[in-house]
């Protein structure tokens, strides 16, 4: 009778699942040990400096955790640090789809309604598509109107489409007639 043989014994098995399971937490922490060295770098503690290259770096060490690690509980936190890096580097389509994630994927995540409002914030003043800032911000009063950001919200959608000098001019009015006269 032939013998069949088995490429693994079981206690073999055992030892390569372990192994696995060590090499992948060492990649996840060898992920994260990188994270926090860009972080580091991206403000410069001495110069208080801005490093674009080290933010690049970082946005895309950000990525590939969350890519790597689609089910870990800091994919939502680097979603959102991955947006604001983008906006900084002027990303303004990549910031978007990292907060577009970020709420869709975790609309219960504390920085939801801040992802929210940074699509808003983003349509409005790097992409200047007034329509679709109008519509984010009403979204997110809808969904947020308790938020620390409800009262920026109201306030970008009166200001939409006015240049500075128009907010300025409407300031100065509203204060000469609550200050009535002298």
């Amino acid at each position: 009778m032939p013998r069949i043989i088995t490429p693994f014994a079981p206690h073999s098995l055992f030892l390569l699942l372990t192994l696995t399971l060590f090499s992948c937490q060492d990649s996840r922490q060898k992920a994260l040990d990188e994270i926090e060295d860009l972080r580091g770098r991206v403000i410069s503690e001495e110069s208080r400096a801005f490093d674009a290259q080290a933010a690049d770096e970082l946005t895309r060490a950000f990525m590939a955790f969350i890519h790597e690690h689609p089910r870990d509980t800091l994919v939502p936190g680097f979603l959102f640090g991955a947006g604001e890096l983008m906006m900084t580097l002027g990303q303004s389509e990549g910031a978007l789809t990292q907060f577009e994630r970020l709420c869709r994927d975790y609309p219960e995540h504390g920085k939801a309604d801040e992802a929210l409002f940074m699509q808003a914030f983003i349509a409005e003043n790097q992409l200047g598509d007034l329509g679709r800032a109008r519509m984010l911000y009403g979204e997110f009063l809808r969904l947020y109107p308790s938020s620390d950001f409800a009262d920026d919200a109201e306030a970008c959608i009166r200001n939409l489409g006015k240049s500075p000098e128009e907010i300025i001019r409407e300031f100065e009015a509203a204060a000469d007639s609550s200050a009535g006269p002298v």
